[in-house]
């Protein structure tokens, strides 16, 4: 492709003006390169991105509803508890009033 466009340009250009275009034209190709690779890495980027914060999001969602697990299960076993101690105490209770008849 660059060789078809330098073809064109020696025309209408002088030598000298050729000679400079003839010599950055490998370094155009590789400046576009170098562009295409540089846009490749940053919508790489920002999928890897995009990728860790769905991680992020789905692992903050998994935390609260352990956290959300636990909690519950420490507030059955504090209501088991006092249930368990209401049951003792009336035993207890019980336990010394037949004594005390």
């Amino acid at each position: 492709m660059l060789a078809v466009l330098r073809r064109l340009w020696r025309g209408s250009r002088s030598s000298d003006a050729e000679q400079a275009d003839i010599a950055s034209a490998p370094a155009l190709g590789r400046t576009a390169e170098n562009d295409a690779r540089a846009r490749a890495s940053e919508r790489a980027t920002r999928s890897q991105a995009a990728e860790n914060e769905t991680r992020r999001q789905t692992s903050d969602a998994e935390a609260r509803r352990q956290a959300g697990e636990n909690e519950a299960r420490r507030q059955a076993s504090d209501a088991e508890g006092r249930r368990q101690r209401a049951e003792n105490e009336a035993r207890s209770r019980s336990a010394d009033g037949s004594r005390d008849s």
